[in-house]
């Protein structure tokens, strides 16, 4: 997923770094190993499970503001596959709650819906009526609930 690609790319944690690794023991936990006992390969394989789920949490958190410091990072895209696969994976969805706590935090306008305002005339008075003059446009102001999707394309400048 390039989302998790991109937040441990541009880390300068030194965990950041074990994702790969992980990965690949979750898929081959006999890699580059011998086990003498089989049991020992499932517990390396859930454990490897756990860092390629725990790891983009931990790095996302280390980072004192994300929002400054991967701006432009992601494509809209990107964040289209985060929010997809967070539906299906718990890691995934437990990082897209850290990352909204951390909007609400940091970027508390973000958050809050837009408003868009719609202008009518009032064409339905005759013309020749006198008091014409006296009714002015009709304003109609619609509060707009932002997607999970423009939030954060909107926080990481994409």
């Amino acid at each position: 997923m390039r989302f998790i690609e991109v937040l441990l790319e541009n880390s300068t944690l030194k965990q950041a770094k074990l994702h790969k690794a992980a990965k690949k023991a979750s898929e081959d936990p006999t890699i580059g190993i011998t086990v003498n006992n089989p049991a020992a390969a499932n517990v390396i394989k859930d454990s490897a499970q756990i860092a390629v789920g725990y790891i983009p949490l931990l790095v996302f958190s280390s980072y004192e503001n994300p929002f400054e410091e991967l701006k432009g990072k992601f494509t809209k895209e990107n964040i289209s596959e985060l929010i997809q696969s967070s539906k299906t994976n718990l890691a995934l969805q437990q990082l897209l709650i850290i990352i909204f706590e951390k909007i609400k935090r940091v970027l508390p306008d973000i958050c809050k819906p837009r408003l868009a305002e719609t202008v009518q005339t009032r064409s339905d008075v005759l013309m020749d009526d006198p008091y014409n003059d006296y009714y002015s446009e009709k304003v109609n102001t619609e509060v707009k609930e932002k997607t999970i999707e423009e939030i954060l394309c909107e926080s990481f400048g994409c």
